[in-house]
Protein backbone atom coordinates (compact mmCIF):
# COMPACT_ATOMS: atom_id res chain seq x y z
CA UNK A 1 0.00 0.00 0.00
CA UNK A 2 1.35 3.41 -1.00
CA UNK A 3 1.70 6.07 1.69
CA UNK A 4 -0.27 9.14 0.60
CA UNK A 5 1.29 11.57 3.09
CA UNK A 6 2.80 11.93 6.56
CA UNK A 7 0.90 13.70 9.32
CA UNK A 8 2.67 16.89 10.42
CA UNK A 9 4.13 16.45 13.92
CA UNK A 10 3.34 19.29 16.36
CA UNK A 11 3.71 19.56 20.16
CA UNK A 12 5.05 15.99 20.46
CA UNK A 13 2.13 14.46 18.57
CA UNK A 14 0.13 14.52 15.36
CA UNK A 15 -1.19 17.90 14.25
CA UNK A 16 -4.51 18.97 15.71
CA UNK A 17 -7.62 19.10 13.53
CA UNK A 18 -8.64 22.77 13.22
CA UNK A 19 -11.57 23.90 11.07
CA UNK A 20 -11.85 20.28 9.87
CA UNK A 21 -8.27 20.15 8.52
CA UNK A 22 -4.86 19.05 9.74
CA UNK A 23 -1.39 19.62 8.32
CA UNK A 24 0.33 16.94 6.26
CA UNK A 25 3.74 16.53 4.65
CA UNK A 26 4.38 15.08 1.20
CA UNK A 27 7.71 15.32 -0.66
CA UNK A 28 8.98 17.79 1.97
CA UNK A 29 6.10 20.25 1.48
CA UNK A 30 3.16 21.03 3.78
CA UNK A 31 -0.53 20.89 2.84
CA UNK A 32 -3.81 20.02 4.55
CA UNK A 33 -6.09 16.97 4.69
CA UNK A 34 -9.54 16.45 6.17
CA UNK A 35 -10.52 13.94 8.86
CA UNK A 36 -11.33 11.34 6.17
CA UNK A 37 -7.69 11.52 5.02
CA UNK A 38 -8.48 13.30 1.75
CA UNK A 39 -5.93 15.90 0.65
CA UNK A 40 -7.84 19.20 0.48
CA UNK A 41 -4.91 21.60 -0.02
CA UNK A 42 -2.04 20.06 -1.97
CA UNK A 43 1.31 20.10 -0.16
CA UNK A 44 3.24 23.00 -1.66
CA UNK A 45 4.19 25.24 1.28
CA UNK A 46 7.46 25.29 3.20
CA UNK A 47 5.90 26.57 6.46
CA UNK A 48 2.30 26.86 7.66
CA UNK A 49 0.38 27.57 10.80
CA UNK A 50 -2.82 25.71 11.73
CA UNK A 51 -6.23 27.02 10.68
CA UNK A 52 -8.10 29.37 12.96
CA UNK A 53 -11.52 30.80 12.07
CA UNK A 54 -11.23 29.52 8.49
CA UNK A 55 -7.81 31.06 7.76
CA UNK A 56 -4.19 29.89 8.05
CA UNK A 57 -0.83 31.52 7.43
CA UNK A 58 1.33 29.79 4.82
CA UNK A 59 4.53 30.58 2.97
CA UNK A 60 6.58 29.17 0.13
CA UNK A 61 9.79 30.44 1.75
CA UNK A 62 10.88 30.50 5.40
CA UNK A 63 13.69 29.57 7.76
CA UNK A 64 13.73 27.94 11.18
CA UNK A 65 15.58 29.26 14.25
CA UNK A 66 15.98 27.79 17.70
CA UNK A 67 14.00 29.71 20.31
CA UNK A 68 14.11 29.27 24.08
CA UNK A 69 11.82 26.21 24.04
CA UNK A 70 10.71 25.62 20.45
CA UNK A 71 11.82 26.14 16.87
CA UNK A 72 10.57 29.42 15.46
CA UNK A 73 9.70 30.37 11.89
CA UNK A 74 11.67 33.39 10.67
CA UNK A 75 12.13 35.27 7.39
CA UNK A 76 8.70 34.19 6.16
CA UNK A 77 6.76 35.98 3.43
CA UNK A 78 3.30 34.95 4.63
CA UNK A 79 0.10 34.46 2.64
CA UNK A 80 -3.35 33.81 4.07
CA UNK A 81 -5.14 30.70 2.82
CA UNK A 82 -8.73 29.63 3.36
CA UNK A 83 -9.94 26.05 3.88
CA UNK A 84 -10.24 25.59 0.09
CA UNK A 85 -6.64 26.75 -0.53
CA UNK A 86 -7.43 30.18 -1.98
CA UNK A 87 -4.50 32.53 -1.31
CA UNK A 88 -4.64 36.21 -0.40
CA UNK A 89 -1.89 38.61 0.80
CA UNK A 90 -1.32 38.33 4.54
CA UNK A 91 -2.38 41.18 6.80
CA UNK A 92 -2.33 41.25 10.61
Amino acid sequence: QKELFQVYWYDNGPDYVQDGLFRIIKDGKIGFANEAGEIIIEPKYKCTEPFENGKAKATYDCDWAKGKEHLMIINAKWLTIDTKGNETPFSE
